[in-house]
């Protein structure tokens, strides 16, 4: 993956060309269903997409921004020459803006509770709730939102994911980072040592986002990711978002 993705505002993502010229098509997951329906998004510089296919097109450095028009979970395929590539966004204004509005009300005076007898207690009940139904995706927002479904033996691997051991290499492992720091740990919670043959079909969680030292020379480990994990958190994480904006819509907007 040659060309730099980042998320520059919360609803922003920019996209900054290498050597070739970036294809992507995004869309949006349903709830329920979860299907995949085209985005809502606008580009700059602007770009036409054909059948929500946009072709972003340029020089080397050349920045495209990326805006998402409304609150939900979006997937973006992007290839770039040869290669295909997944990222993950996920877009929730209406949750920020409820917890930047209701936080300062939290803070009272007296910490016993005689804020309750303020008629405006119903916003502390509000923010218990939403608390509730949004706590599962918070501390994941667009954290790590590369993922590469094909088979992984180079490159960088991502905290809290999981890997399966598809290939065992030939040549001389080191599954620490250029920092001496341990990366990869097995499911009964033993750390991998850096110089540890991984064992074939046998799953990993990594600890910390960075690059192996060595995937094993020339005839190198392959990973892929475990993809049936991280699809039950983000269709919990669908859930989250629809359930956060169906409660604010027939509960909170409703009584303010």
């Amino acid at each position: 993956m040659a060309y730099l993705i980042e998320m520059i505002e919360r609803d922003v993502l920019k996209i900054t060309l290498s050597a070739n010229d970036v294809v992507v098509t995004p869309v949006k997951i349903v709830h329920d269903s979860y299907v995949e329906e085209a985005a809502d998004i606008s580009v700059s510089p602007s770009v036409t997409p054909v059948s929500n296919v946009y072709t972003l097109t340029g020089a080397p450095a050349d920045e495209f921004e990326i805006t998402f028009n409304e609150d939900g979970v979006y997937k973006l395929s992007i290839t770039e020459g040869d290669g295909s590539y997944i990222h993950y966004v996920y877009i929730m204004n209406e949750v920020d803006d409820y917890f930047i509005d209701t936080i300062p009300n939290l803070i009272v005076p007296n910490p016993l509770g005689d804020h309750l007898l303020d008629p405006d207690h119903r916003t502390y009940y509000d923010f218990n709730v939403v608390s509730m139904l949004t706590i599962g995706f918070f501390f994941e927002t667009n954290a790590n939102v590369f993922l590469d479904y094909s088979d992984i033996s180079a490159g960088m691997l991502y905290k809290d994911q999981i890997y399966q051991c598809r290939s065992i290499g030939s040549g001389t492992y080191n599954w620490q980072d250029a920092l001496g720091d341990d990366i990869l740990m097995d499911m009964s919670g033993h750390i991998v040592t850096s110089n540890t043959a991984l064992i074939l079909d046998a799953y990993y969680k990594c600890i910390k986002t960075a690059t192996p030292v060595n995937y094993g020379g020339t005839t190198a480990t392959e990973l892929s990711l475990y993809t049936d994990t991280f699809y039950q958190w983000l269709l919990q994480t669908v859930e989250s978002l629809y359930r956060f904006n169906k409660y604010v819509n027939d509960c909170i907007d409703t009584n303010v």
